[in-house]
């Protein structure tokens, strides 16, 4: 199935230097994403889902994900600070699910 998803356009910029992690937070949209889905990003870009993570805290994330593939370019204490501009502790709370993308 084709899943459209927003990001900000300096994040999809990262899809061509090697982002492959796409993470958000748990809630009814992301939790219907699926292994094998497609990911219509910004309606200009598309990948699909070939693994979905899901952690207590983007703490989690970091600890187990590699930031370079989260926010190529970015060290991993830029990525946490990143992150912690984009969601409010009480989004955080819902949980956290990672998306391993691949191009198409």
């Amino acid at each position: 199935m084709v899943r459209e998803i927003w990001c900000k356009g300096q994040i999809l910029a990262l899809y061509n230097r090697g982002k492959d992690i796409e993470v958000r937070i748990r809630n009814a949209s992301t939790l219907s994403i699926e292994v094998g889905d497609i990911l219509f990003i910004n309606k200009s870009l598309k990948r699909r889902v070939i693994a979905i993570r899901e952690y207590p805290n983007f703490r989690a994330v970091l600890g187990a994900e590699s930031s370079s593939r989260i926010l190529p370019g970015y060290t991993e204490n830029e990525v946490w600070r990143s992150i912690h501009r984009v969601f409010k502790p009480s989004e955080e709370r819902k949980g956290i699910l990672v998306f391993e993308l691949e191009k198409l």
